[in-house]
């Protein structure tokens, strides 16, 4: 009787669970706050692999709140599946992006780059686009990316992580359109 009853506590339990979650599919996007894990390395040493961050979005997100230096998360499909993505932006609609190997030229200017006093490995950077900055990293020995020269046509983002050379940003998978942005970092 014992294991019954504990089996049927467990099944409702699962029960529960499985329709909680369809029902957080359907409404997620609506959602005013999101929190998301980081499965990728690819924003470190901003965002550390495995961290969860919380985005601004559904009612509290609108397009006209991305500006340079946003983290965004955005949806993007890949081979058939969809894949949620988190990467900085870069270059907003008629900015004109040149990367080549790490460097990066907006708008006819180098983002400047100071070494991070806290950094002992001489990997790590503060990066600045006029009054923002953030941390990257320069370290790995992974191919350089392509070099790229891109004017962003509107409705469009140009982002890319802050490990620079470990991350598939737009320099690989191209520019990110606006209407797949979900939200933005908070914290």
């Amino acid at each position: 009787m014992k294991k019954a009853l504990i089996k049927l506590y467990i099944v409702i339990f699962l029960s529960l669970l499985a329709t909680i979650t369809l029902a957080a599919e359907s409404w997620r996007d609506n959602l005013p706050i999101r929190m998301m894990l980081v499965p990728q390395k690819g924003m470190y040493p901003t965002i550390e692999q495995s961290s969860l961050i919380f985005v601004k979005s559904g009612f509290l997100f609108s397009a006209e709140d991305i500006s340079r230096g946003n983290i965004v998360s955005f949806r993007k499909s890949e081979n058939g599946k969809e894949y949620i993505f988190i990467w900085r932006v870069i270059g907003l609609p008629g900015d004109r992006v040149v990367t080549d190997k790490n460097d990066v030229i907006l708008n006819g200017k180098d983002l400047y780059r100071e070494p991070d006093e806290s950094d002992s490995s001489g990997t790590v950077f503060r990066e600045f686009i006029g009054d923002i900055n953030y941390r990257i990293s320069l370290a790995g020995n992974a191919e350089k990316p392509p070099y790229q020269e891109i004017t962003v046509p509107n409705g469009y983002l140009f982002v890319l992580g802050d490990n620079r050379n470990a991350a598939k940003d737009s320099r690989y998978i191209g520019l990110i359109p606006i209407k797949s942005v979900i939200g933005i970092k908070i914290f």
